[in-house]
């Protein structure tokens, strides 16, 4: 995918270009050396690369291109060398950036790696992937929380760039705020159509994460929530005490119990079950009259499924795609019903707006 939209803009750089030989023909040799480079080519596409750059050493896309040949090749020292003037261009973007704190930190220089993404959230603020490039680096580090508060920035300022919300659900399924586990997971799902594996990954720990909070006694579903923190003090108003009872997360972690409670006698959390646990935590949610007029994203796009008439399909992909022999047997069992979400989910993207999540 990234090289699809790489050679787009290589096309639309030289389609606004003046449309000489050369510039022609160099827009042939770095495709070219593209084409050597998916194909593990390194050698020959650099060569191809310094050709272009030794007629044109200002070409953008060559020295951008050789920067990769290198970083691919395992060489990344040449790769941040020849990155690196190329953040002063005019065509920069944060992938640059990027790409040269990538190449640095593989290079061991993981102190110029933080501030080339410094620099770069500088540049583009809404950058989504420099600050999930912080986020990593701080996990890597040992730092949860700074990489936390990095996922959920990316997730703030760049609701489209999927790997930020890949990022916060994946640490939270290991925390202690399975709520908030569930719903960037979900919302991962809902956003992101291309990389299946992340998909099934995620697929994967939002189950486990139901079976963590749920569990069957008997013959009854309970719900087993760690403690939710309420920050009041002696000095708390009636507005603060309302505020935090009526936090998203609090609320449901509640309305999950209820849910849970509403299902009756179960036999076992198993997948069948937990798509009917998810129906019923969204009418919980769904009908409940002190979120009614909430714009957080989550309850929208929880109402945006239950519209669409595709609820049962849609619950089925979250909870059984991590399982894929399950997953395509239950779609070859409903072929009309699983070919008409999707259709829907096809074309859907759920609404950020301007709403936090939690």
């Amino acid at each position: 995918m990234q090289k699809k939209i790489l050679l787009a803009l290589i096309a639309l750089t030289f389609a606004f270009a003046p449309a000489t030989a050369e510039r022609i023909k160099h827009e042939d040799k770095i495709i070219e050396a593209i084409t050597l480079m998916d194909e593990g080519k390194y050698a020959p596409s650099i060569r191809i690369l310094r050709d272009v750059l030794a007629t044109d050493s200002t070409n953008y896309h060559a020295r951008y291109e050789l920067g990769y040949a290198y970083y691919l090749a395992g060489n990344y020292r040449q790769s941040a060398t020849e990155y690196a003037p190329l953040v002063d261009y005019p065509e920069a973007n944060d992938q640059t950036f990027s790409m040269l704190g990538n190449a640095l930190d593989m290079a061991g220089d993981r102190k110029r790696a933080l501030d080339v993404y410094y620099d770069g959230i500088k540049r583009f603020p809404n950058s989504g992937k420099l600050h999930v490039e912080l986020g990593t680096m701080a996990l890597i580090d040992g730092d949860s929380k700074t990489a936390m508060a990095c996922y959920l920035r990316a997730v703030k300022v760049a609701p489209d760039y999927t790997p930020g919300f890949y990022r916060t659900a994946m640490l939270l399924f290991n925390s202690d705020r399975p709520e908030l586990a569930l719903c960037y997971g979900e919302m991962f799902l809902a956003k992101e159509s291309e990389n299946k594996s992340r998909i099934e990954a995620v697929s994967k720990g939002i189950v486990d994460t139901y079976r963590s909070i749920a569990r069957v006694d008997g013959d009854t579903l309970t719900t087993h929530f760690p403690a939710t923190n309420i920050t009041l003090s002696t000095n708390s108003t009636a507005a603060d005490l309302e505020r935090e009872f009526l936090r998203f997360d609090v609320i449901y972690s509640v309305d999950f119990d209820f849910a849970a409670k509403s299902l009756g006698k179960v036999a076992a959390l198993d997948a069948e079950t937990i798509c009917r646990l998810r129906t019923a935590i969204a009418d919980q949610l769904l009908n409940n009259e002190l979120i009614a007029d909430s714009k957080n994203p989550y309850l929208r796009h929880l109402k945006a499924v239950r519209e669409s008439g595709c609820e049962n399909a849609y619950n089925h992909y979250v909870v059984l795609y991590g399982d894929q022999p399950a997953f395509k047997r239950w779609v070859a069992l409903h072929p009309i019903e699983w070919q008409r979400f999707a259709d829907w989910f096809d074309s859907y993207n759920p609404a950020d707006g301007e709403c936090a999540y939690f």
